[in-house]
């Protein structure tokens, strides 16, 4: 734009020393402006316009025709570059769809990806818990085939007690029998007025006055059937049972069928003791 304005500075500068020239050196104009005529001098003007006009003229034809080519060749390109920018424009606009049709893919692919990696999460979670279920089922298997075992070796245990019951009933069977058949001899023998202690095979038999039948059930640990069985062995009184020692006890015990173990931790022969001596009025 500036090389335009300044070609047109320099044109007019020509045609101002063209006119100054043409004015002066060709048409002979004195120096003195007041000899100067008007009619000459514009003449002169219109001369010089004329000839500059056509001068420009020509000299725009010229351009002009030097130009036309190059102009054609211009608006063609122009015009190619129009339609190649239409067409880049087109290519942009498909590019930009492409663009964002990717975008929405990789916003899809990001959240595909995001709820992979939740769902990820949330198995590794059951996996572990499945693992901690699994350690938890092992842990208690273990700890079943552990009580298997031990209720195999209870039940061996019970089967070995059973036997032993078994022979010990078998035992105490015979020994209530040849107790019966002692107690029935026992029976038959005349009565004297005075037992000796070998009479009973337990305690010294109850005399009718000092000893007088006695509530067993009182003693902790006798019961009423114990205390039956108790009556069946004419052992009626405190004092008697407060008489027994270690080996009464053992073969008491078989015959009413109780543990010895039983009646001493119970403490029959102290508990009868102290109800015996309360019963006399001296308290222990």
């Amino acid at each position: 734009m500036r090389k335009g304005y300044l070609y047109i500075l320099v044109f007019a500068v020509w045609c101002v020393l063209s006119a100054l020239w043409y004015m002066f050196s060709v048409k002979g104009l004195p120096d003195n402006t007041g000899l100067i005529k008007p009619s000459t001098t514009t003449l002169a003007i219109a001369e010089i316009i004329v000839m500059t006009t056509i001068a420009f003229l020509i000299g725009f034809g010229m351009a002009w025709a030097m130009r036309t080519g190059s102009l054609e060749e211009a608006t063609d390109e122009l015009r190619n570059t129009k339609y190649e920018v239409r067409e880049l424009e087109l290519a942009l606009n498909d590019q930009k769809d492409s663009i964002r049709d990717l975008e929405q893919k990789a916003q899809q692919a990001a959240q595909k990806a995001a709820n992979a990696q939740i769902a990820s999460d949330q198995l590794a979670l059951r996996i572990s818990e499945l693992n901690a279920i699994e350690e938890q089922l092992k842990n208690k298997s273990h700890e079943l085939e552990g009580k298997l075992q031990q209720l195999n070796g209870e039940h061996s245990s019970a089967k070995f007690r059973l036997r032993i019951l078994e022979n010990d009933l078998s035992d105490k069977t015979k020994s209530l029998g040849k107790l019966s058949e002692e107690l029935a001899e026992a029976n038959n023998k005349p009565k004297a007025e005075h037992r000796d202690w070998s009479d009973h095979p337990f305690v010294r038999p109850v005399e009718a006055e000092a000893d007088e039948k006695d509530d067993l059930t009182e003693i902790k640990g006798i019961g009423p059937a114990f205390q039956r069985k108790l009556y069946l062995l004419d052992i009626y009184s405190f004092r008697q049972i407060s008489e027994l020692d270690g080996e009464s006890v053992a073969r008491l015990a078989e015959v009413i069928e109780v543990y010895p173990d039983r009646i001493h931790r119970d403490n029959w022969v102290g508990q009868a003791t102290r109800l015996y001596m309360k019963k006399l009025g001296r308290e222990v």
